[in-house]
């Protein structure tokens, strides 16, 4: 929970017009995006270790394959 003052604070910043047209040109970019990944909270550095580890060579995946990894559905 938050304390009031810092609640207020942030009601007053939401309510100005600036911050709210940040907000909707943000809202239009994000639907705009194709490739959203769908690794969910877990880093990309520790998926690729994964996928390192169950190589039998133990080879790195490049940025490619670290790319359609974490695309798919």
């Amino acid at each position: 929970m938050c304390p009031k003052d810092y609640f207020k604070k942030l009601l007053i910043l939401w309510n100005k017009k600036t911050e709210k047209d940040r907000c909707s040109s943000n809202k239009s970019r994000q639907k705009g995006q194709r490739n959203m990944h769908t690794a969910g909270p877990k880093i990309f550095a520790r998926i690729r270790e994964e996928m390192k580890n169950e190589d039998p060579n133990k080879q790195l995946l490049s940025l490619a394959q670290l790319f359609e990894c974490t695309r798919k559905r």
